[in-house]
């Protein structure tokens, strides 16, 4: 009910262009999202005709002026804005599915909701540290970074879409971070131990990543060679990198 939005292009014109210029599972461009108008439209049109196209939107942080509705309502820069507008057309999409399955016939199907998932990243320096030559650094990451931070650092270099589900789970009771149903397994936390390596070899992953500072030498030798047996059982290499 605020007008939080100077310029705001139109959802239909750029729904319709979406339409015109795009098929079902491609991927649409916005180079200067402005307020995530794109995003919107592309789930709008999703919902309508059953498909999923897909969207990856870049903004610079531009701030939002001072006295301005949208920094009122407490939004600092227009990247914000774009990221509530996303959730908030998310939900309202979601608030009409539920409706309408609300209202199915019996025999009817209930319609599946349309992926409104999103995440947001922010283009930086590495999060890890490269020592200078002969300096002894103990741990390499830097200290304002979480740990989703240097894994979605590591899936870039391995090249790893950033759409993969990350999830959450453990190995022996150790907590480790899983991608793509286990194609990378990160080990981020201290209290590694060999029962939990074994655990994640069972798990047949592709690629381990272990901090270097959670290994002692002896974790170390036992990791490389945990995972080549797992790797010779499975018929391939299990890729293993520390940081």
């Amino acid at each position: 009910g605020v007008k939080v939005f100077d310029f705001p292009k139109p959802v239909g014109l750029i729904e319709k262009a979406v339409r015109i210029g795009s098929s079902d599972g491609d991927l649409i461009l916005d180079f200067f999202s402005g307020s995530a108008t794109t995003a919107h439209a592309i789930m709008k049109l999703n919902k309508e005709v059953s498909e999923k196209r897909k969207y990856l939107l870049v903004q610079l942080p531009e701030s939002c002026p001072e006295g301005s509705e949208a920094r009122k309502a407490g939004y600092t820069n227009i990247c914000e804005l774009g990221e509530e507008r996303i959730r908030r057309a998310g939900d309202k999409i979601k608030a009409e599915f539920e409706e309408s399955n609300r209202q199915i016939k019996l025999g009817e199907e209930p319609n599946q909701l349309p992926d409104i998932g999103f995440r947001v990243f922010a283009l930086d320096d590495s999060g890890i540290e490269r020592p200078e030559s002969g300096q002894l650094v103990l741990d390499v990451v830097k200290s304002d970074r979480t740990e989703l931070d240097i894994i979605f650092e590591m899936m870039l270099k391995w090249g790893l879409e950033l759409t993969l589900p990350v999830e959450k789970s453990d190995a022996a009771g150790y907590p480790i971070w899983s991608v793509a149903c286990n194609e990378l397994v990160c080990c981020m936390s201290k209290g590694l131990t060999i029962e939990a390596l074994e655990a994640i070899a069972d798990m047949e992953p592709r690629r381990v990543l272990i901090l270097d500072s959670i290994l002692d030498d002896t974790l170390k030798l036992n990791a490389v060679q945990i995972f080549k047996h797992a790797g010779e059982r499975m018929g391939c290499e299990i890729e293993l990198r520390t940081v």
